[in-house]
């Protein structure tokens, strides 16, 4: 009986929380292929409501990030992380019947690790195999969903900002979709660890279908689509423009009176509950998220020169595939093309 380790290192905004969502429903209802095993609840470290991610993962190695930007919900030591995967691989073996058992893992944060050799080595020592995920996304349509996330969550207080060239330029948010780092240091992490990239295509939200496409991606079959999707919501729906200046001009509101006693509590409680109205309204699939000013998707598209070719490069004779072949062809329409 073999054991292997899929990592799915993100990065945020690529449908992993889709991916999450799906796979912990799935495990909760013993829906999930022969073998294959979502860690959740009990079998692992803590429950997260319905949608479960493995963040603690990250703690495996320490992070190059603002501390700004570090994750919420704590933080968990190497030697925890490493028991609550000792009590996973024997339960993986046990399910798997005889058979070969794949633990799928996502990590949305994984690509801030300073450390990914020190990773991929503690997950080497536990399993037979480990195989990381890398999504890709559209440049610009990632740059406007991680902004908009910025400004929805009410922690990241300096994310106030619509404009990419201000989120984005340097440290603050450089490295969440620079795939040329990603595929350099993930895709160099040990030599008998592939790194498999996993195309988000604009035009499937809310349908499943990055879903399938994970499963074969990762060589288990078909896996059973996100609850919403058979509502024709979306799991973690981006919002609109509107919904997002109204947020962005509470949290403006904030800095400039929070020194009122009772006024920052207060500009919180409404910001809390304008966030829940529009997500409400963004569930829909058929919702429209905000997108790029045709200024800033051109600023995004130039810097983005680097990350599309190392995703080429990496392909290499798979970037033929008609799958692949509709990615980049996401990269010739739209705001920004010259």
């Amino acid at each position: 009986m073999t054991v292997r380790i899929v990592l799915h290192i993100g990065p945020m905004k690529t449908g992993t929380s889709a991916l999450a969502a799906a796979l912990a429903a799935a495990q909760r209802r013993a829906a999930l292929p022969p073998g294959v095993l979502y860690p959740v609840d009990e079998l692992w470290l803590e429950r997260d409501g319905r949608i479960t991610k493995h963040g603690q993962i990250k703690d495996l190695a320490p992070l190059v990030v603002p501390e700004r930007l570090r994750p919420t919900g704590g933080t968990s030591t190497p030697s925890e992380v490493r028991a609550a995967l000792e009590r996973l691989i024997p339960v993986a073996r046990e399910r798997a019947a005889g058979g070969a058992a794949t633990v799928i893992l996502i990590n949305e944060t994984a690509g801030r690790v300073a450390d990914a050799p020190a990773v991929v080595a503690a997950l080497r020592e536990l399993a037979d195999e480990v195989v990381l995920v890398l999504g890709v996304r559209e440049p610009r349509a990632a740059a406007a969903s991680v902004i908009g996330q910025g400004v929805r969550t009410w922690e990241r207080m300096d994310e106030r900002s619509l404009r990419a060239s201000r989120v984005l330029r340097g440290a603050l948010r450089g490295p969440e979709h620079d795939y040329a780092r990603l595929i350099r240091v993930w895709g160099g992490a040990h030599p008998a660890v592939p790194l498999l990239l996993l195309p988000y295509l604009e035009g499937e939200r809310g349908s499943g279908a990055l879903m399938q496409r994970f499963g074969e991606l990762i060589g288990v079959g078909g896996l059973p689509a996100p609850p919403a999707t058979a509502r024709g919501e979306l799991v973690h729906p981006g919002l609109g423009r509107d919904d997002l200046r109204r947020l962005a001009r509470l949290k403006r509101w904030a800095v400039l009176l929070g020194w009122v006693p009772g006024v920052r509590q207060r500009i919180q409680q409404r910001f809390a509950l304008e966030a829940k109205e529009a997500s409400r309204r963004a569930r829909p699939a058929s919702s429209r998220p905000f997108s790029l000013s045709v200024r800033d998707a051109r600023w995004v598209l130039d810097h983005a020169q680097p990350s599309v070719a190392a995703v080429r490069q990496h392909l290499g004779a798979r970037a033929e595939e008609p799958v692949w072949q509709e990615w980049f062809a996401q990269l010739e329409v739209g705001p920004g093309v010259r």
